[in-house]
């Protein structure tokens, strides 16, 4: 696969994505920035090796229905994270930056005013790039999990969420003289910041 065409893609899709949800922007919706971070294993099928992986992130977060007494709700985040990989002894450093596409479907298990409690799946899509690596290096996810979260409504147009989940990706990278595929596994947590627009209970 060309991972670097894969990566303009990934682009293109979340510029669609964005644009698809501008109209629900014109109503109720959420908006505004989110931290995660990420821990898990790393795991090639050639060479057959396995190495830890941690991640912290940085998004742009737009949600669909954030206090509303409504059950769905659709979240996206997109953003900016940084990787460290590393094997079990810590021999190997791999740093790869990496923009992130996370779409979550929620459905409201809990709603009140202060707070809503939601469940869901996540889908997410990923694009790495390293050029310190030796040979270029350029990896494409694509990752499926569950998540949970809870939104506390602070007043009446923030909301600080809480979210957990943990992810099961397909992976593939290549490098100026090498490719493969694998999996890249593991958990995620995230707090964000939103600000209400005609989003209330």
């Amino acid at each position: 696969m060309n991972v670097r065409r894969t990566g303009l893609v990934l682009a293109l899709l979340a510029l669609v994505t964005v644009s698809l949800c501008l109209p629900t922007a014109a109503r109720a919706v959420g908006i505004g920035v989110g931290v995660d971070v990420k821990g898990g294993t790393l795991s090639l099928d050639e060479p057959d090796e396995d190495y830890d992986f941690k991640a912290t992130g940085l998004n742009f977060v737009l949600d669909t229905n954030v206090a509303a007494d409504r059950i769905f709700n659709y979240r996206l985040a997109l953003g900016y994270e940084r990787e460290t990989v590393e094997d079990g002894q810590g021999n190997r450093d791999l740093k790869i930056d990496r923009m992130v596409m996370t779409n979550t479907f929620g459905f409201g298990v809990v709603r009140t005013a202060p707070f809503r409690l939601w469940i869901g799946p996540q889908i997410s899509l990923a694009y790495g790039y390293d050029s310190d690596f030796n040979g270029d290096f350029q990896d494409f996810g694509i990752g499926i999990g569950p998540a949970l979260g809870v939104n506390f409504n602070l007043g009446p147009v923030v909301t600080l969420g809480l979210e957990a989940g943990y992810e099961f990706s397909g992976y593939s990278w290549e490098t100026d003289y090498d490719d493969g595929d694998g999996t890249r596994n593991g958990f995620r947590g995230a707090a964000v910041l939103l600000f209400r627009l005609d989003d209330n209970f």
